[in-house]
């Protein structure tokens, strides 16, 4: 009877590194979601610009849209917010009011004051989907 082997004393592939470092190469870099542009957004809904409204613990702001995915949202504003600030949003897409909490997870000045991009923290199912949907009929249109 022959002794029995472990894949362990099987060497790898000749060129092929799989072994345990194996990484996928995402297309979207360190995103997880692609992202829709104000641009592509207008196309789809028909409207220059969808106002955002963002509330904090010690004031509350309109921004408009700069570009969003099923994880998050950037906003253009006149007010600066500041990294790892906890703030509540607000916008519609449509018809379809999309309401959560948000963290800013970055603070870029602009010409015209900031591009705020921000994290949805427990954001609903139903908003999800709806963002979800819209990408996918983003997608599809093109």
């Amino acid at each position: 009877m022959s002794e029995e082997k472990s894949w362990d004393d099987i060497p790898s592939l000749d060129g092929l590194d799989v072994d345990w470092d194996f990484e996928t190469e995402n297309p979207l870099g360190k995103r997880k979601h692609s992202r829709m542009t104000k641009e592509e957004l207008s196309a789809l809904f028909e409207k220059k610009t969808i106002s955002v409204k963002i509330v904090t613990e010690k004031f509350n702001t309109m921004g408009t849209l700069i570009d969003l995915s099923e994880g998050g949202i950037a906003v253009g504003m006149r007010r600066e917010l500041l990294n790892d600030q906890k703030v509540r949003i607000g916008f519609f897409l449509g018809e379809q009011q999309i309401a959560s909490r948000a963290i800013v997870r970055q603070v870029k000045r602009t010409n015209d004051g900031y591009k705020i991009g921000m994290h949805f923290h427990d954001i609903k199912d139903e908003y999800f989907r709806y963002i979800a949907g819209v990408y996918a009929s983003k997608v599809l249109k093109h």
